[in-house]
This record gives structure tokens, sequence and C-alpha cells, in this order.
């Protein structure tokens, strides 16, 4: 998917140290991890000692370290997909459109990095499913979502005949 150099030609506008755009998408997906665990642990009533204990384990997780380490489409797309997480959580809390509108634009953008975003409308079932949505929408969701992974496969179709 064509997602990580146009991400990256947009990141590299500021600086031309790829270190620097690590320790920059670090930071937000930390803060992301952060903020989803919060409202996550708000909502389920546990105390602070817990979310310290469970960001700390986050932090020394060693699979994150290893992925963070190397400036690899992984980042990026662990950006979008904990965006998507976070607007997911939102919704849980309060349902507006605008969550449901960035959580799509999270997901396609996800989508456009690696084509296994679109598994990140997984996150919506549960509010779709509070909130009695109907199945129509929910396949416009997912419709939307897809629309870079199908515009790419189309792409590959009429250019060199398989996806």
């Amino acid at each position: 998917m064509p997602g990580l150099p146009i991400f990256t030609s947009m990141l590299f506008l500021f600086t031309e140290n790829p270190d620097t755009v690590m320790l920059v998408m670090n930071s937000i997906n930390i803060v992301l991890v952060y903020l989803i665990v919060l409202l996550l642990l708000y909502e389920l009533q546990f105390n602070t000692y817990f979310k310290i204990v469970f960001l700390l384990f986050l932090t020394f997780f060693e699979p994150f370290r290893f992925i963070f380490s190397h400036y690899w489409t992984e980042t990026l797309f662990i950006f979008w997909s904990l965006l998507a997480v976070y607007f997911a959580v939102k919704l849980l809390k309060e349902d507006r459109k605008k969550y449901w509108i960035f959580g799509c634009i999270a997901i396609a953008f996800s989508a456009f990095i690696k084509m296994y975003g679109v598994f990140n409308c997984a996150f919506f079932i549960i509010p779709f499913l509070i909130y009695k949505k109907s199945f129509l929408k929910l396949l416009i969701f997912v419709f939307t979502s897809s629309v870079f992974v199908l515009a790419w496969y189309l792409r590959n179709e009429i250019t060199y005949g398989y996806f």
C-alpha cells in the first residue's frame, strides 16, 4: 500500500533525520495508549494504582520496544490503529457523529498503510451493538473505511491484471 511513502514525505518536510521522526511518532503513540488506557480504566472504575501499573507494563513490553526502535510501516500503522481504538472507546461513552467520522478516517488511513488495517473496523462493532445502529450503517462504515484498499486493488487490477 502506498501510505507509508506519502505519510513519510509529509513528516520529512520538517526534518531529514529519521530518528527525529521516530521519536515524534513514538511519543504520539505513547500519549494515545495512555489516553486509551485512561478512558477504559475510567469506564471500568479502576483505581490510580492499577492505571500506573498497567501503563508501566505497556512501557516495558518487549515487542513495543522492538517495533518502535526501527522506522518500519508498523509505527505509522500502529498510530492510525490506536487512533481508531481511541475513537471507538470514546464512542463507548457517548454516541457522537464526529467520533464515527474520525474513526472511519483513522481506519482508512491505517488501511492505506497496510491493507489489513480494514480489520480495525472490528473495534467499532461494540459501539454499533450498544447504540443499535442498523446493519446497513455498519456496511457503509466498513465500505467507507476500506476505500483506499479497494482503490489500490482496482489500480493493481487495471495496471497489472491481478490484485
